[in-house]
C-alpha cells in the first residue's frame, strides 16, 4: 500500500492477522482449527466427542447420526462445550427428534424449527450441504425453482446447474439434460444461438418432466443398528450404452443367515461418453472402473466393518477382461484393467442380466415418474434379497481380442 495513500511515494507493505472470508484456503484453516482444539482440549472429553469432532464437520458444518436421543442430547451438549473452550459457538441447530431441540436454547435452534414440537400442522424443510432434507418425515428432496430462460446454450446451462445432486439420486434425470448440453457442445453454437427445434422439443418435455422431482424422496436413514447380528456389504452396479456409463452403490444389510433383508442406494455417478466414438465394450470397461472409484467412496466415508464388496456387470467381455493379465492388452484396455484389478478381485465380479442390471437407468437416463415407480432403483434389485435367486455366472466368458 502507499503511506497515508500518496501514490508514488513509501510503499508500507501489510499483513492480513485474519482469514479473509470466502478465501479458497478458508475451508482448509477451518478444519484445521477444529482439528487443533480436539488435539487441545480434546482429552478432557469422551473418546466420542473427539471422533465426532474430528470426522463429522464439513467446514463449518456439523452432521451427526445417532441411535438413542440420550446419547445425541448428551454427545451435543459435550460437543458444545469443547468448542467453547476455544471460541468456537455451535449454533442453528436442526433434528428429526423435537427432544433433542427442546434440549437448547430456543435462540440457538434453527429458525425453520419454530416452534420445535413439529406438530402435524408445521412443515419443517431444512437444508444439509446444499440438499433438502424434511426431518418430520426424515427424507431427503428436491425444491424445483428457476425462472424462464431463453433456449440457448447460456440459458440451458443456467438452469441445469441449478439442480444439486451430490449423491446422484435424481441421476438418471440430470443424466438427460447432460445429453442435450452435450449435443449443443458437439455442434459448438454459440452462447446466445436458438437451439435447433429438435433439441428445443426435447428440452422443453425435459422441463416438464423435472417439475415432478418434487414428488421424490429419498429416507436418510440407511437402516444400520450396528447390531452384532447385522453385517455389511456393498454392491455396486456398472454399465454402458450409447449415450453414457455410469455406476450405483448400494450398502446392503445382511442379517445371521447370510441373507440380504435390506438396501440402500447410497451413491450414483453417470458420465456422458466421449464425442470421440468408443466401443460398447470399451464403455463398460470404464464403467467397471467407476464402479471401483464409487465402492472406493462409499467404503471410505462408512465408519463400520464391511464384507468383501461385489460388484455386478451384464459384459462379458469386461468380466473376461478382468480375469486375465492386464499387459496382454492394448495399452486403452490394459490400463483400465490394470486400475480394476488393483481395486478388487477378480471373485468379487459377478455377471448380471441386462435387464436386472439396475445400473440401466444411470447410463441411459429415465423420467421422474420412472424413478419414482422403479423401487429397485433405491432399493435395489429384488434378487438381491434372494440369494438363491442370484444370476447364474457363464460357464464361459465371451472374450475380444484388444
Amino acid at each position: 500500500w502507499w503511506k497515508d495513500d500518496e501514490p508514488g511515494g513509501e510503499i508500507v507493505k501489510c499483513r492480513m492477522i485474519t482469514h479473509m472470508f470466502g478465501g479458497r484456503w478458508s475451508g482448509a484453516a477451518s478444519m484445521k482449527a477444529l482439528q487443533h482444539t480436539a488435539t487441545a482440549f480434546g482429552s478432557e472429553y469422551d473418546e466420542s466427542v473427539r471422533e465426532t469432532l474430528n470426522k463429522d464437520f464439513y467446514v463449518d458444518d456439523w452432521l451427526k447420526s445417532v441411535l438413542d436421543t440420550s446419547v445425541g442430547i448428551a454427545l451435543l451438549m459435550s460437543l458444545r462445550r469443547l468448542l467453547r473452550r476455544a471460541g468456537f459457538e455451535l449454533v442453528k441447530f436442526g433434528s428429526n427428534r423435537s427432544e433433542i431441540l427442546q434440549a437448547l436454547p430456543a435462540s440457538d435452534v434453527a429458525k425453520v424449527y419454530e416452534p420445535v414440537e413439529m406438530d402435524v400442522e408445521h412443515e419443517v424443510v431444512d437444508k444439509t450441504l446444499g440438499t433438502l432434507w424434511r426431518p418430520k418425515e426424515d427424507v431427503f428432496g428436491y425444491k424445483i425453482t428457476f425462472k424462464e430462460k431463453p433456449h440457448t446454450r447460456r440459458g440451458l446451462l443456467s438452469v441445469y446447474s441449478t439442480i444439486y445432486d451430490p449423491m446422484g439420486y435424481a441421476g438418471p434425470v440430470i443424466f438427460k439434460a447432460k445429453i442435450i448440453v452435450q449435443a449443443i457442445c458437439h455442434d459448438k453454437m454459440e452462447w446466445d444461438e436458438d437451439i435447433p427445434p429438435q433439441l428445443q422439443e426435447r428440452w422443453v418435455s425435459w422441463l416438464e418432466d423435472l417439475k415432478d422431482l418434487v414428488k421424490f424422496e429419498v429416507p436418510r436413514w440407511l437402516g444400520v443398528t450396528l447390531h452384532p447380528d447385522q453385517s455389511y456389504q456393498i454392491h455396486t452396479f456398472v454399465d454402458a450404452s450409447e449415450a453414457g456409463y455410469g455406476a450405483n452403490a448400494y450398502l446392503c444389510l445382511i442379517d445371521a443367515s447370510g441373507e440380504i433383508y435390506d438396501a440402500n442406494l447410497i451413491i450414483s455417478k453417470a458420465k456422458v461418453n466421449p464425442v470421440k466414438q468408443v466401443t460398447i465394450p470399451r464403455l463398460e470397461l470404464c464403467a467397471a472402473v467407476l464402479g471401483t472409484r464409487v465402492e472406493k467412496i462409499v467404503r471410505r466415508n462408512l465408519s463400520m466393518p464391511m464384507r468383501d464388496s461385489v460388484y455386478w456387470s451384464d459384459s462379458q467381455i469386461v468380466l473376461f477382461y478382468i480375469k486375465q493379465q492386464s499387459r496382454q492388452f492394448r495399452t486403452f484396455v490394459a490400463n483400465r484393467v490394470a486400475v480394476i484389478q488393483d481395486a478388487s478381485e477378480a471373485e468379487q465380479w459377478r455377471f448380471v442380466p441386462g435387464t436386472m442390471n439396475i445400473a440401466d437407468m444411470t447410463s441411459r437416463g429415465a423420467t421422474t415418474r420412472e424413478l419414482i415407480d422403479r423401487k429397485e432403483w433405491l432399493k435395489g434389485p429384488g434378487f438381491l434379497y434372494r440369494r438363491a435367486e442370484w444370476p447364474q455366472q457363464p460357464e464361459k466368458l465371451m472374450p475380444e481380442h484388444e
